[in-house]
């Protein structure tokens, strides 16, 4: 065997994480294959661009073959960036801020979730970007489904649900890769 061969390239996480949750919530075999459809070619090395366009159709045959509850809360369970040193900053601030208003305006000031935290009522508005996707899906050359960005909700609901010990759930209002001029998202808290 020749010891010079370069390893196979590796399969990129987003896409290896879209199909553990389809398995996870059940999807049908078939139903994940024709979701998956061409997912064995988008590895780590792929062009941002190819990984972008492969997980647009993606979302598009998402948006046709499953319920929306199922597909966002798929996408939810694809959150990112919700261990190390994010975990630990936003569970210091919740340490050293016990007031809810203290501890948002200590949230914002932070920029953990990038643009503005802000409370209303009893929900949080959480904003990212402004005008770009700060995600692998930045390099579309089209509006991706906002299915998509659920992920990004999961990792304020992720962050915001060990910061302060209780299950919370979100929406999300806007996405700069579905076209709004950012990405935006409420979190209940009641």
């Amino acid at each position: 065997m020749d010891s010079r061969r370069t390893p196979p390239a590796k399969p990129f996480g987003r896409v290896v994480d879209l199909g553990r949750q389809l398995v996870k919530a059940g999807v049908s075999a078939v139903v994940r294959r024709k979701i998956m459809q061409g997912a064995d070619k988008i590895r780590q090395r792929t062009s941002a661009k190819q990984k972008a366009a492969w997980l647009a159709d993606a979302m598009d045959r998402m948006d046709e073959l499953l319920p929306e509850a199922v597909r966002y809360a798929v996408r939810q369970e694809c959150a990112c960036c919700t261990t190390g040193f994010r975990l630990k900053q936003i569970k210091q601030l919740a340490r050293a801020h016990t007031d809810l208003k203290d501890f948002v305006q200590a949230l914002d000031q932070s920029h953990l979730f990038g643009r503005e935290v802000l409370l209303k009522g009893s929900a949080l508005h959480v904003d990212f970007g402004l005008q770009r996707c700060v995600c692998t899906v930045k390099a579309a050359t089209r509006p991706v489904s906002i299915t998509y960005c659920h992920c990004c909700k999961g990792h304020v609901i992720k962050l915001l649900e060990a910061a302060l010990g209780r299950s919370l759930r979100g929406d999300v209002v806007g996405s700069a890769c579905s076209g709004s001029p950012l990405c935006r998202f409420i979190i209940y808290l009641d």
